[in-house]
C-alpha cells in the first residue's frame, strides 16, 4: 500500500505547481491536463474545462511525492473558478537550514501567503513558522538558527 498526499484546487493547480516548483528544489515533475485524457473519461469534460489539471505530480529532491490535481467537483458545486484550497491539508517540512527557511518563508510572504505565526524562533530555540499560502494550503516550517 502506498499513501501519498493530494492537493485539489479550483482550477488554479498549474499555478500552484508551478510556484512549488520554483520554492523548492524539485527532481521531476509531470502535469496531465483533463484535455489529455484517452479512454472511458475522454469527451464528458466540458470544454471550459479541459485545460484544467487532471493530475500534477511533483517528485521533491527530498524523495517527497505530492499529487495535485484540479476537482471538477468542486468547481462544478460552487458554480466557479475560484481559487482557494477547501481541503484540509497541511505539509509539514522540517531540517531547513537557516537559509532554506528564510527563502521559502519570504517566497510565500511575497506570494500572498498569510501567517498564522510569524517566522520566529520556538522554545526549543528553532525557527518555525506556520502560513496559508494564496492557494489555501497550509505550510509548517521548522528550522535551524545556525
Amino acid at each position: 500500500m502506498t499513501i501519498a498526499p493530494c492537493v485539489t484546487f479550483y482550477g488554479c493547480c498549474l499555478e500552484a505547481v508551478e510556484f512549488y516548483s520554483r520554492v523548492f528544489p524539485v527532481k521531476s515533475k509531470t502535469v496531465l491536463f483533463f484535455r489529455d485524457l484517452n479512454g472511458p473519461f475522454s469527451g464528458w469534460i466540458n470544454p471550459q474545462n479541459e485545460n484544467l489539471v487532471h493530475s500534477a505530480t511533483i517528485r521533491f529532491q527530498c524523495g517527497t511525492v505530492v499529487t495535485f490535481k484540479d476537482s471538477l467537483a468542486m468547481i462544478y458545486k460552487d458554480g466557479e473558478n475560484a481559487c482557494g484550497n477547501k481541503d484540509n491539508v497541511v505539509f509539514e517540512v522540517s531540517d531547513l537550514s537557516s537559509e532554506e527557511i528564510q527563502h521559502i518563508y519570504s517566497s510565500f510572504m511575497q506570494d500572498k501567503a498569510v501567517a498564522n505565526i510569524p517566522l520566529g524562533p520556538r522554545p526549543d530555540n528553532q525557527l518555525y513558522t506556520s502560513f496559508i499560502d494564496r492557494f489555501g494550503v497550509c505550510w509548517n516550517l521548522t528550522g535551524s538558527r545556525d
